[in-house]
């Protein structure tokens, strides 16, 4: 996945030499400029939880190399699905005449739509599990 972020430079006006009165970077000596990082996110990460990406952080000082970045995961809601620990669960209406019938029903899941069968005489509130 790829994140954007703001991270910290060198000014190109004042660099190394701080000067209180530069117009770009107002005396810090380092300015912000947007980055694209490329991150893996583990699948099953927790709200909370950090992700370090080596190497993508705020220069070193005295010239070093890079610092690591730290991203806090936050997962946003979706609309039709719902974490339960580690499982994805999500609500479908079926149509009576399906439960007792059986057919397919299309349904929404982590990675796009599915089709699930279901059997002749299903019992409403049943659940199904779809591996994956």
């Amino acid at each position: 996945m790829s994140v954007r972020i703001e991270r910290p430079f060198l000014c190109p006006d004042c660099g190394s030499e701080v000067e209180s009165g530069c117009g770009v970077c107002g005396g810090s000596g380092e300015v912000l400029e947007e980055a694209a990082v490329r991150a893996i996110i583990p699948s099953g990460i927790e709200d909370g939880e950090e992700v370090r990406v080596p190497a993508e952080g705020g220069p070193g000082g005295a010239g070093g190399r890079p610092g690591d970045l730290v991203l806090k995961v936050t997962s946003a809601r979706h609309p039709a699905l719902e974490r339960r620990g580690l499982n994805v669960h999500s609500e479908v209406s079926v149509p009576r005449f399906r439960l007792v019938e059986g057919g397919t029903v299309l349904v929404f899941t982590v990675r796009g739509a599915a089709h699930v069968e279901i059997p002749p005489k299903t019992r409403a509130g049943r659940i199904f599990r779809l591996k994956g």
